[in-house]
C-alpha cells in the first residue's frame, strides 16, 4: 500500500545514543552556568593565594561548553600573588581553529610554556607577546610544538616572534631556559631579538642556523637537548667546553643516507665534543647514541 506524502517525514529519528549525548550536553551547559553564576569556581580559586604553577590544556571543544569559564580562570589567577609558572596547552587540531582569548591581566611571570601557538591566529600571539612584556623575569620559554611534518615549517610561531613586543618596550628579558623544539626559528629575526637571550644555559633545539648563531656570538650553554642531525649543532658543541648535560633525540622522519665524507665528520665532531667537555659532562642520555648511531652510521 502507498503511503501518502503528508504521512512520511524525512526527519531522521533520534537514536538513544543521540538523546543521551543532548541531554548530557544540556546537563553540562547547566553545571557550568550555575557554576559561574554562583562564584563558586571564583572564590575556590582566590583562596589558593601560594599557588605557583598554572597548566592550562584546551581540550576539544563542545558546543555545550561556555567560553566564559576559561577566561574566569585567567582572572581568577592573576589576581593570586605567587603564580609565577603558566603553562598553555592548545592541541594540534585545536590550533587549526584560532581561538581568541584574553591573558590581560596575568602579569609577572618567570616561566612560561606556550604549546603549539599557530602563525595564523593573530590575536592570540598579541596576547602572548604582551604577557612576555608584562614578565620582566621571565627566565624560562618554551615554545615547543607537536606539528605534523606534513604542514609547513613556519605553521607555529617561534621563541623569536614572542620577545618582540618586550623589546619595543626597551625591556631585556633574562632568559635562561629556551625550548623551541619542533618549532621555526627565523635566524635574521631571532639575531635581532638575541639581546633576550645572551643568558641561555639550557637550550632544546633542532635548528643548525640558531646553533651558527650561538658560536658566533659565544654563548655557551651549559645544558643541551638536540638531534644531531645537524653538523652546526656538533660544531657548536666542539667551540667550547663545559658542558653539563647532552641529550640527543630522534626526528620521526625519513632522512637521506648521508656521504661518506658527512658521516666522518660527524663522528670526528662527536668524538671531540666528548673529549673537550669529559672533565664536566654529568648527563648524557644513553638515547643520545642510539639516535646519533641511526642517523650517522
Amino acid at each position: 500500500m502507498k503511503v501518502p506524502a503528508s504521512q512520511t517525514s524525512s526527519a531522521p529519528v533520534p537514536s538513544p545514543v543521540d538523546k543521551d549525548a543532548t541531554r548530557l550536553r544540556e546537563h553540562h551547559r547547566e553545571v557550568m552556568q550555575n557554576i559561574l553564576e554562583s562564584n563558586q569556581l571564583q572564590r575556590g580559586i582566590s583562596g589558593l593565594h601560594s599557588l605557583r604553577r598554572v597548566h592550562i590544556t584546551v581540550h576539544q571543544h563542545d558546543e555545550s561548553d561556555d567560553p566564559r569559564l576559561i577566561q574566569t580562570i585567567i582572572n581568577c589567577i592573576a589576581s593570586l600573588p605567587a603564580v609565577e609558572d603558566f603553562s598553555f596547552a592548545l592541541p594540534f587540531e585545536l590550533s587549526l581553529r584560532k581561538p581568541i582569548l584574553s591573558l590581560n591581566p596575568l602579569a609577572n611571570l618567570k616561566i612560561l610554556t606556550v604549546k603549539n601557538l599557530p602563525r595564523s591566529s593573530n590575536l592570540m600571539i598579541v596576547e602572548f607577546t604582551q604577557l612576555v612584556a608584562r614578565s620582566p623575569q621571565l627566565h624560562t620559554l618554551d615554545v615547543s610544538g607537536e606539528q605534523p611534518y606534513f604542514l609547513p615549517l613556519d605553521f607555529l610561531v617561534g621563541p623569536e616572534d614572542l620577545v618582540k613586543e618586550a623589546s619595543r618596550r626597551g625591556i631585556t628579558l633574562p632568559i635562561q631556559i629556551l625550548n623551541c623544539r619542533r618549532v621555526p626559528v627565523n635566524q635574521h629575526k631571532f639575531q635581532k631579538e638575541l639581546h633576550h637571550f645572551r643568558r641561555l644555559q639550557n637550550i632544546c633545539c633542532s635548528q643548525g642556523p640558531v646553533f651558527d648563531l650561538l658560536k658566533r656570538e659565544k654563548i655557551w650553554a651549559a645544558s643541551i637537548s638536540t638531534s644531531g642531525y645537524s653538523l652546526a649543532s656538533l660544531e657548536y658543541l666542539t667551540s667550547y667546553s663545559g658542558l653539563q648535560s647532552l641529550k640527543l633525540h630522534t626526528i620521526p622522519l625519513p632522512r637521506p643516507r648521508p656521504n661518506a665524507d658527512r658521516r666522518k665528520q660527524a663522528f670526528s665532531l662527536m668524538d671531540a665534543t666528548l673529549r673537550r667537555h669529559k672533565n664536566t659532562l654529568t648527563d648524557f642520555d644513553n638515547r643520545a647514541v642510539r639516535a646519533f648511531l641511526a642517523h650517522w652510521r
